[in-house]
């Protein structure tokens, strides 16, 4: 047999193999896409089910800071009526009062944060919602510093500008003269410290006058929370200012 000869028979069988080993490489290589894409998805499914978890336990989470917030706002509005019934205020003064815890609940549910808020935001808030309500005709100046407060101390901080405000309406213009107020938020000279100050150009009043009412109850208590002390000057016009800590 001459080797022309042995080339033509093998010649088929070459081809066959050729055939066979690229068929073999196509599954070789189809059998590791597939691995490769089974291996992502199950990787994808892996994160995503972590994701998932995640997402679920931050939710159990704000659920049970939900439940913790609504707890204590009712607590601090059953409080709110206790000290409205011992006093001689009438129904206008609580729903300034309750306005207040709302536009924090406002400014959170705003910005989706549930930790901290903007004081100066939140301030800018309850004195436009106090002024509004009671028809004031007063020019209010905001002189505000971007400061974090707490979700915790917020309502503390929110209840002490309504009721600040709130004197100044009553007892600085009680004919409800025009006048003007200046709020005014920056941090303290003391660390971790902010100066809340409330300037009014009323007449002024007796600040011991008026230290067994509802309000100034309030005013305790709500200084009390954010760990601070205030006073009142009474000059021309009057000026509340508070040190606190809001964070």
């Amino acid at each position: 047999m001459t080797a022309a000869d042995y080339d033509f028979l093998i010649q088929p069988i070459r081809q066959t193999l050729l055939m066979l080993s690229v068929v073999a490489i196509m599954i070789i290589g189809s059998a590791a896409v597939a691995a490769w894409w089974i291996l992502h998805l199950l990787r994808a499914q892996e994160q995503q089910s972590a994701q998932l978890a995640k997402a679920l336990e931050t939710n159990e989470m704000l659920l049970r800071e939900i439940h913790h917030r609504v707890k204590n706002n009712l607590q601090s509005v059953m409080s709110l009526v206790r000290l409205q019934m011992r006093g001689s205020e009438g129904f206008e003064a609580l729903n300034s009062r309750i306005k207040s815890m709302i536009a924090v609940h406002e400014q959170i549910y705003k910005h989706d944060a549930y930790a901290q808020i903007d004081a100066a935001e939140l301030t800018r808030a309850v004195v436009c919602s106090a002024v509004a309500a009671h028809d004031a005709k007063l020019r209010v100046d905001f002189n505000l510093q971007s400061t974090p407060v707490s979700a915790e101390k917020a309502t503390g901080l929110a209840l002490l500008v309504n009721e600040v405000v709130t004197n100044a309406i009553k007892y600085a213009y009680p004919d409800g003269e025009e006048g003007r107020l200046l709020v005014a938020l920056a941090a303290s000279d003391e660390p971790g410290k902010c100066l809340l100050t409330i300037t009014d150009d009323g007449v002024g009043f007796d600040v011991s006058a008026v230290s067994s009412g509802t309000g100034t109850r309030l005013i305790d208590g709500s200084v009390r929370q954010l760990d601070g002390i205030y006073e009142f000057q009474s000059q021309a016009g009057t000026q509340f200012s508070a040190t606190v800590t809001l964070g």
